[in-house]
């Protein structure tokens, strides 16, 4: 791929650091997992994935299917006029391309396939999962004090794949031995935001622990916009790790549904 122009944030996420924590790596992957994969699929399972935050402009070398989504975008190009959450295309070699975000969400993904021959573009009907609306996100608890469910939220500026800041708390002066972390574990910071770790965060942390965002709502979050509202609803362990089966069961369903309408089109 070659960018012509960037606005925004632009990544390649690696998923494959799995077991390495002890040595303090980070597992990596995906903001937001579910679109990631649902985009992998609109480009025919492609191992060729951007992260992207803000408006881009590329072209390629060869002519490939390609996969959109995640955030809501609009493109220049006659693939639509409308915006869409995500759809599978042929793009043309050396013909540019420009996506920009629209509505809903802060980041999209793009997967770029192998060599295709032209064929009609497929939308999705639905959003990702990771879009659904609403401003609760559950978790599980890890401390005692302040209880998160007693308090409003606002994600600040301050985000990216090592974790996102949120206001909300007043401060404190406590001083804890470091621990380990893993990505979902909000901590308190001595300013009184809380940080909620992401994929590429740190694998210790000394700041009190407040509690971890399900696996089920962490895509979810990652794609509310900066200052957007947020309240925490604590969930048990038990409901966690189904609401994570009931999550990874919706998207399997979703994938199969994309598989055959790939094939359809062929």
């Amino acid at each position: 791929m070659k960018i012509i122009e960037q606005l925004g944030s632009i990544c390649k996420p690696i998923v494959s650091m799995q077991g390495l924590r002890e040595f303090g790596v980070p597992e990596g992957g995906p903001l937001d997992d579910l679109s990631y994969e649902l985009a992998r699929t609109l480009a025919r399972n492609s191992s060729e994935i951007y992260e992207i935050s803000g408006s881009l402009t590329f072209e390629l070398n060869r002519t490939s299917l390609i996969g959109i989504c995640g955030a809501e975008v609009s493109l220049d190009k006659a693939i639509t006029k409308d915006r869409t959450w995500g759809l599978s295309a042929v793009l043309h070699s050396n013909s540019a391309l420009t996506i920009r975000p629209c509505g809903e969400g802060t980041y999209y993904y793009l997967a770029i396939g192998e060599t295709a021959e032209q064929a009609p573009p497929l939308f999705l009907s639905q959003s990702s999962p990771s879009m659904a609306r609403g401003e609760q996100i559950r978790v599980t608890r890890l401390g005692s004090e302040p209880t998160l469910e007693d308090h409003g939220f606002v994600i600040t500026a301050l985000r990216n794949r090592m974790g996102m800041r949120l206001s909300g708390l007043t401060g404190h002066t406590l001083e804890l031995p470091s621990q380990p972390t893993c990505p979902g574990v909000i901590q308190w910071t001595p300013s009184g935001e809380i940080i909620i770790l992401g994929p590429d965060g740190p694998t210790l942390g000394g700041y009190p622990k407040l509690g971890t965002v399900i696996a089920a709502d962490r895509s979810r979050l990652a794609q509310l916009h900066t200052g957007r509202k947020v309240r925490f609803q604590f969930v048990t362990f038990n409901e966690a790790r189904s609401l994570h089966e009931t999550s990874t069961g919706a998207l399997s369903r979703r994938i199969h549904k994309i598989q055959s309408h790939l094939a359809e089109r062929n």
